[in-house]
């Protein structure tokens, strides 16, 4: 071949080798839009350019279509296609709305017959105003007087009249707070000639209070309602529940078993010999029924309440208190009852004590007994927990006596704690000072206090030598640390 021919044959290959390069080159296209109006704010009966959509296109072997989608006929683009090739183009949407109101639409650039991955859509929305007729709010009242007892309530109507609205009406509240008056709703539409606002007062306390609602809407002016409440009279007090403080000790029994089974559910407990008391505040136990597989009835204890702060909290405590119970003549002296906690908490301030009460020149004396562990923590809830007592090991008991259950703490929305009793017992159990599950197992070498607790795995002299002195039992039988 000559160098000439040579020549020719290598330019062919490279000119070659660049259709092909060309041919092959990926179509790219990028998008970046932009919006052209401040707030998306146009005026009714004139054009204005909402969005521009700026597409930098690379090596498109074909035009690509461009169309509005959503069918509202109020906006328009300059452009319609990007052209094939490399090129940079401006595609402009405009709006011309003939109504007030929201105007919403859609942009897709269609890239089917080059590559769909490349299809791009958009959604955009307006709001259309009247330049020459702006948002006027009217209200038939701007000062408002409601009157009402504590503890009732009153309403009162005023007319809203939007004009030339074309966006939703707001309500804020003033910074006032707990005076007890309510607006029935913090929005309005902007196309309903006359609306009703509702307005409700239902005072907690005597007193004279002033609420502001402001109504704005946009390019419109605010207009305030001035609300004033006047409240008479004292709010009735909250009734206390439950019984006197006044115990009975002539007939005391030598044997007794209450299993609550005929409390009324959720109402405070009334039971033949129980007395129940609100010792401080109004809250007394109640009665509480359950159904399902797991039902039960039981005298249930708490001081929650979702009307009152944590912080604003007041004290508080119940006490529930047995009938007389005979101890000199009983043939067995040992207690029996049941206990679960529910919704207990960490470092809870509820504290729920078992008491022994005695009458003392004809008046009830309470003393709190120790030894009892009872559950407060998250993870003790929901367990129902057996207590047996061999009161014989109690010094200087009382000929009759009473056992009381009494729960204190802040009544509030933070006293979440709840207790509750069941399956109490007198004078049935022999003594042995060991929960009745282990009473039946003499065997069992671990070691509990009076009170039923487990406070060792076993009785060895190791573990013993790491015990406060007291009284235990273990293998049935009591002893004496000293």
């Amino acid at each position: 071949m000559t160098k000439q021919l040579h020549h020719i044959a290598l330019s062919a290959v490279a000119l070659l080798m660049t259709f092909v390069s060309s041919a092959w080159a990926a179509p790219g296209v990028v998008i970046t839009p932009e919006q052209l109006t401040e707030d998306n704010l146009v005026a009714i009966d004139r054009t204005t350019a909402v969005f521009k959509f700026t597409v930098e296109a690379t090596e498109l072997p074909a035009d690509a279509p461009i169309y509005l989608t959503g069918g509202d006929a109020a906006f328009s683009l300059n452009s319609t296609v990007i052209p094939a090739g490399t090129s940079t183009t401006e595609i402009i949407v405009s709006v011309m709305p003939t109504s007030m109101g929201t105007h919403k639409g859609g942009i897709t650039f269609d890239f089917d017959a080059i590559n769909p991955e490349l299809n791009q859509s958009y959604t955009f929305s307006v709001k259309a105003y009247d330049p020459d007729h702006l948002p006027v709010l009217t209200l038939s009242q701007t000062e408002v007087t409601l009157e009402a007892k504590v503890g009732e309530r009153t309403e009162a109507t005023v007319k809203l009249m939007p004009d030339h609205c074309f966006d939703y009406i707001n309500v804020k509240s003033g910074e006032a707070v707990g005076t007890g008056i309510i607006i029935g709703s913090t929005l309005y539409l902007p196309n309903v000639a006359e609306q009703n606002v509702r307005l409700t007062f239902q005072p907690k306390t005597a007193g004279t209070v002033t609420q502001t609602f402001t109504f704005t809407t946009l390019l419109g002016s605010p207009v305030v309602l001035t609300v004033m409440g006047k409240a008479t009279g004292e709010e009735e007090p909250e009734e206390k529940e439950g019984d006197e403080f006044r115990l009975d000790a002539s007939a005391p029994l030598t044997t007794y078993v209450q299993d609550f089974e005929t409390v009324g559910r959720n109402q405070p407990l009334s039971l033949d010999g129980w007395t129940n008391v609100a010792e401080k505040g109004t809250r007394a136990w109640w009665g509480y029924v359950t159904e399902g597989d797991d039902a039960f009835m039981a005298a249930k204890a708490t001081l929650y309440d979702s009307k009152v702060a944590e912080a604003d909290g007041t004290d508080a405590s119940m006490l529930l208190v047995s009938p007389a119970l005979d101890y000199k003549n009983a043939k067995n002296r040992v207690l029996d009852f049941r206990l679960m906690g529910q919704f207990l908490h960490e470092g809870q301030a509820e504290t729920l004590d078992i008491c022994l009460i005695e009458m003392v020149d004809g008046q009830p004396a309470v003393y709190p007994m120790g030894g009892f562990d009872i559950p407060a923590k998250e993870d003790e809830s929901g367990t129902w927990i057996p207590y047996t007592v061999d009161m014989s090991l109690i010094p200087d008991m009382p000929d009759v006596f009473f056992i009381g259950f009494r729960l204190s703490a802040k009544r509030s929305s933070g006293s979440t704690a709840t207790y509750y009793i069941d399956d109490f017992r007198w004078g049935l159990s022999e003594g042995s000072g060991i929960t009745t599950a282990v009473t039946a197992d003499t065997t069992d070498t671990a070691v509990y206090s009076l009170q039923g607790v487990r406070v060792a795995g076993n009785a060895s002299q190791e573990t013993l030598g790491r015990l406060a002195p007291g009284i235990y039992v273990s293998g049935g039988k009591k002893f004496v640390l000293r």
